[in-house]
């Protein structure tokens, strides 16, 4: 596509590549047979790898199948992959480097942290995730990665509104704080909305780019109705916005440069916040007289950020400040709850790998905003491409300014964030390879 493209108003459908697709007739029958493969693990693995199931529906005792599943069907796809022809050149660059070496860093600060067996565990499921991250993305067009997902989180949306229905007692928070908010088929209400926000986008995505598909439109539906039921009206604002986003970067090249930079100002933002509470030592935000606490996500934040200087260098390590009892116990006795998240992907980032592992993480969001404007002003990317990566992205930074999905290990979205990271920095190696 030649940058004049991005200079004149779309016509989407007109001026968008073909999206998606198998790959042409003339390949062979077992590299067909592989890429359908891939295509039904990936599937597959949004289905078991969005969130946990409520314990109705699978009993807490084995809840750790899903985690186990997820990563056994990771090793499928890190094995069918081995045996195709990667569609993005693999060569690495300065960003696809810094992508390494920050989730190489992340993984190796378990050997730092307590060394429990969740810890351990965790960095050992981080680094098949992240290899398969990177098989997937190489052997994939980006345009068919995001329609298996979409057809997963179609079923997940679907499943949870007849879960509502059917069997509510399951589908509806019974709890004080949550109660009459949908949670679906998973453990909570936060699951759901997050879920629906992803949904919403994925879905408007595909019928800006792919075509008015009833498909896609009733995706697009179940997923409104699954993010407004669970009251994460947040996480749909967001889901809009980004498909703004994709929008605005599809008609216009300067808008399309200038948002690529999206998620680094998210991040100067997300930092301007940590360093507030930081350096005031108070557990909420002071606005004009009123005290924010983002439904008391503040009060973890604070907790985290007050042992900061414990390991301010290389932090706790991967998992390796909850699984900490004293510290654990002590939220506990504080506030009579406590949960293992940090409900904020910044956050734990700095806490678990310190300031070299968020220094690192900083330098990989800048370097995905300029290698997507230098491929903007040079035409080197397809705009069906950017527009995702652009809209994708700023979703994901903006969700974890209260949410953790940043470096989860079997978390299926999480994964998700390597996929567009690695296609970000490489170019497709066939013509006729989906965008």
């Amino acid at each position: 596509m030649s940058n004049a493209g991005f200079d004149r108003p779309l016509g989407f459908m007109a001026s968008v590549e073909r999206l998606g697709g198998l790959p042409p007739r003339s390949a062979s029958l077992p590299g067909i047979s592989r890429s359908l493969i891939l295509r039904m693990a990936t599937v597959a693995n949004v289905v078991v790898s969005m969130s946990n199931f409520h314990e109705a529906l699978l009993p807490p005792s084995l809840s750790s199948l899903q985690q186990y599943a997820g990563v056994g069907l990771w090793l499928v796809t890190i094995c069918v992959a081995l045996g195709m022809r990667p569609v993005l050149d693999r060569r690495m660059s300065t960003d696809a480097w810094a992508i390494a070496i920050f989730f190489g860093f992340a993984i190796t600060s378990v050997l730092w942290s307590d060394l429990s067996i969740s810890s351990t565990m965790k960095a050992a499921a981080l680094l098949v995730t992240s290899t398969g991250a990177v098989m997937l993305a190489t052997r994939l067009g980006l345009q068919d990665i995001i329609f298996d997902v979409n057809i997963g989180l179609l079923v997940l949306t679907a499943a949870s509104i007849i879960v509502v229905v059917v069997l509510p007692d399951v589908g509806v928070s019974q709890e004080w704080s949550h109660e009459g908010n949908w949670q679906g088929i998973f453990v909570s209400k936060q699951s759901l909305g997050v879920l629906g926000g992803m949904a919403m986008f994925f879905s408007a995505y595909l019928w800006l780019t792919r075509g008015r598909s009833w498909l896609f439109a009733v995706s697009f539906l179940l997923a409104v109705a699954c993010a407004f039921g669970s009251e994460s009206r947040g996480g749909g604002a967001w889901a809009l916005l980004a498909c703004v986003c994709v929008f605005l970067a599809g008609r216009s090249r300067g808008a399309a440069k200038a948002l690529a930079f999206a998620p680094f100002v998210i991040l100067l933002f997300a930092t301007a916040m940590i360093a507030s509470l930081y350096a005031t030592g108070e557990d909420a935000f002071d606005i004009f007289g009123t005290r924010i606490n983002l439904t008391e996500r503040t009060f973890i934040w604070q907790y985290a950020l007050a042992h900061f200087d414990e390991r301010p260098i290389l932090g706790f390590g991967i998992n390796g400040f909850w699984t900490n009892d004293e510290l654990y116990r002590t939220f506990e006795r504080s506030h009579g709850w406590v949960l293992d998240d940090f409900h904020s992907g910044y956050v734990a980032i700095l806490t678990e790998t310190g300031v070299v592992g968020y220094a690192a993480f900083a330098v990989c969001t800048l370097l995905f905003g300029v290698r997507l404007a230098a491929s903007i002003e040079q035409g080197a990317m397809a705009r069906s491409r950017v527009v995702a990566l652009i809209g994708f992205m700023t979703l994901i930074y903006m969700i974890d300014l209260t949410e953790t999905i940043f470096l989860r290990s079997t978390s299926f979205m999480s994964v998700l964030i390597v996929v567009f990271l690695v296609n970000s920095t490489m170019q497709n190696t066939r013509p006729g390879a989906s965008s």
